[in-house]
């Protein structure tokens, strides 16, 4: 018997805030339907709970629990729903806790160990098991079957093998050229990738993105600014529906004070949100986009 935490923060938006809910209702069920999910408070003891909300978060919106494969296989996935009222509810379906496929290890006790690999096996193969014996077999080829998506594929797990299946309702966006002329003191500038590589679902405006699905994205921005002069601070923030709630920066200035601002962040978005990514920087310097678009680029990819 094992068992495996999940741990979480429930964050929602009050009053065009960003905030953690505190003593707030956890519900977990079997993903995909509303069949309340059997937990554990603790990594050990006989205790569990059955039924819907099965725990509440503290006062810091912070909630664990344990689920146990005497209780479930190692394939089941979980919905949790966060909720009080007065706030936005939260949902998160198949959630994956349990970390990998078990499997008996004493069904392979009696498999025979290969002596003398070296010099056998290239660097190039791999070890298939056929009937009695081990036997190379060549890996890249196996590589170019199973590996091999083109840009509007995914590989997806089917819970027993990997497929190559089109992103279908996935987001997957691919921007660059960002319009980009001055920089304002003090001022907030939208960044506008005028160059589409790759917008599957159309959530892309060019100067915004606005997710068809709720769910948790990834996003990845550059952008190359030519200065005239230092500047201490430059930020890329993501601004959802004008409440700015992350920023980061990383500059690589050159003698010739060319700053290269690279910034990626994971954000809990909802159908519908418009995101916009900003430059920022407090410094009165006026300055131009660099003029290869590759450098100035951005990528959005949902994750689950």
């Amino acid at each position: 018997m094992a068992r495996f935490k999940f741990a979480g923060v429930y964050l929602a938006r009050k009053d065009d805030k960003l905030v953690a809910v505190p003593y707030a209702d956890i519900s977990i069920y079997l993903a995909g339907t509303d069949t309340p999910a059997v937990i554990y408070t603790s990594e050990t003891g006989s205790y569990y709970i059955s039924s819907a909300p099965q725990l509440n978060t503290n006062e810091n919106g912070e909630f664990e629990f344990y689920v146990d494969d005497t209780d479930y296989d190692y394939t089941q996935k979980f919905k949790i729903v966060c909720s009080k009222p007065g706030y936005e509810t939260k949902t998160w379906d198949y959630v994956s806790i349990f970390p990998y496929a078990g499997f008996d290890a004493h069904s392979i006790r009696d498999v025979n160990v290969v002596d003398n690999l070296s010099g056998v096996v290239s660097t190039h193969d791999l070890l298939k098991y056929q009937g009695t014996q081990f036997v190379p077999e060549n890996i890249d080829e196996v590589l170019k079957l199973y590996y091999n998506p083109s840009p509007g594929e995914a590989l997806v797990f089917d819970g027993t093998h990997f497929q190559k299946k089109p992103y279908e309702n996935r987001t997957f966006i691919m921007a660059s050229g960002t319009m980009l002329q001055t920089l304002p003191n003090d001022t907030y500038t939208v960044l506008k990738y005028n160059k589409i590589h790759k917008d599957n679902l159309g959530e892309w405006s060019g100067t915004s993105f606005k997710p068809q699905q709720s769910g948790l994205y990834y996003f990845k921005a550059q952008a190359g600014i030519k200065q005239f002069s230092p500047l201490k601070q430059m930020v890329v923030k993501f601004a959802i529906n004008g409440y700015r709630k992350y920023g980061k920066s990383v500059r690589s200035p050159d003698v010739e004070h060319y700053f290269y601002l690279d910034t990626s962040a994971f954000l809990l978005l909802n159908a519908g949100d418009v995101v916009n990514v900003e430059l920022y920087h407090n410094q009165g310097h006026t300055g131009t986009r660099v003029g290869d678009e590759w450098l100035e680029y951005l990528c959005i990819k949902r994750i689950i």
